[in-house]
């Protein structure tokens, strides 16, 4: 909240945290506290949560490559489905062009 004291000056700039840091300290302002940053800073994205989404990001990619990898195949059952329905109704399989 420090880069409001260029804009709003030191008189304004106490007015404004005062009143936040009352707010923010009541009880029942417990879950919704006030919270300020400058967006343009890129610095309103924890590295935490940064990191936790990059996981998450490159896990789905990998899956998403291995799938795309995989050779497409048809499953033929015994009863004529085009899908497998069981081990043992397994007759063959036959590859897609």
């Amino acid at each position: 909240m420090e880069f409001l004291k260029d804009i709003l000056g030191d008189d304004l700039y106490k007015q404004v945290a005062k009143k936040i840091s009352s707010y923010n300290s009541k009880k029942s302002n417990k879950d919704n506290k006030v919270k300020i940053a400058n967006l343009g800073s890129g610095k309103y994205i924890s590295k935490a949560k940064y990191k936790a989404l990059e996981i998450k990001y490159k896990k789905i990619i990998s899956r998403f490559i291995k799938e795309q990898n995989k050779p497409p195949y048809i499953y033929i059952s015994n009863d004529g489905n085009k899908n497998k329905t069981g081990v043992n109704d397994f007759v063959c399989i036959i590859k897609k062009n």
